[in-house]
């Protein structure tokens, strides 16, 4: 369907449209099905037709759309931070126990496991081979162990896929690892849930998709010694922000400027994001 009869049918849905034309445009430059997600967000889905609510402009929608990539944005390189903390706690916490080359010394979970980490691990090192400088360093000049040392080898690691060798570990190993992290308990599983969250939401914002108001289906588990959710939901961007904030630690809380940055727009509220 032509731009101007997509803003055609939105101003017969109720949306206020001032300029068409450059209503029009903006469409055909991001994309109909791009917008969609917004537009739907600003529309009384419990009233016949599902018409926009009163007094929605075009205007508003192009700010909400805005302000999502100002959120993503600021969210990915913190996603990012906790990814390189992670792939070196595990692997500061195999090294430091079996070696450089760990992978044949009981670390995994059973040998399921065992199998699918080493499949793993191979599909990620020669996969390299080709364009790595580091795979073929070692390709040439060592051999054996096959492997390269686990400090090579995290550094080939993708976010979902650190996630994926972690879950193969034994639990003493992740235990370890999650006090590395800063947990104060021996039940990884909160660890692995946040993982999992995080990098759901790394994801989001890498793909460029819609993160104000989106309820995540990976959802971290609760805490209770740090008491995070209290004052935002869990499965939303402000939940899992506290997680990030959590884990890094570094003084900087994404929590609160993820905060600011929605406080500071007149069109979307605190309480789409999940804080409460």
């Amino acid at each position: 369907m032509p731009a101007g009869e997509i803003v055609a049918l939105l101003v017969s849905k109720g949306l206020v449209v001032k300029d068409k034309a450059a209503a029009a445009a903006f469409i055909s430059t991001v994309g109909y099905s791009r917008l969609l997600i917004y537009l739907q967000s600003r529309r009384n889905t419990e009233a016949e037709g599902k018409p926009f609510k009163s007094g929605t402009t075009f205007e508003e929608i192009i700010a909400i759309y805005q302000l999502d990539a100002r959120l993503r944005a600021f969210t990915f390189p913190a996603c990012a931070e906790v990814e390189i903390l992670f792939r070196n706690a595990y692997s500061e916490v195999l090294t430091e126990r079996f070696g450089p080359h760990p992978y044949t010394s009981g670390i995994f979970k059973s040998d399921a496991a065992a199998q699918d980490a080493m499949r793993l691990l191979s599909e990620l090192y020669y996969g390299r081979l080709g364009q790595d400088r580091r795979a073929r360093h070692y390709f040439r000049k060592y051999r054996q162990p096959t492997l390269p040392p686990i400090w090579t080898l995290k550094e080939f690691f993708t976010f979902e896929k650190s996630s994926r060798f972690f879950n193969t570990l034994d639990d003493e190993i992740c235990t370890e690892v999650s006090k590395r992290m800063g947990f104060a308990i021996s039940n990884h599983d909160i660890l692995k849930s946040w993982i999992k969250a995080i990098n759901d939401l790394r994801n989001v914002c890498a793909h460029h998709d819609r993160l104000f108001n989106r309820a995540f289906q990976k959802q971290p588990q609760n805490y209770r010694k740090a008491n995070l959710f209290a004052d935002a939901e869990k499965h939303k961007l402000a939940g899992i922000l506290k997680c990030v904030d959590f884990l890094t630690s570094d003084g900087v809380s994404c929590f609160e400027g993820a905060k600011s940055l929605i406080s500071a727009s007149k069109y979307v509220s605190l309480s789409e994001a999940g804080f409460k």
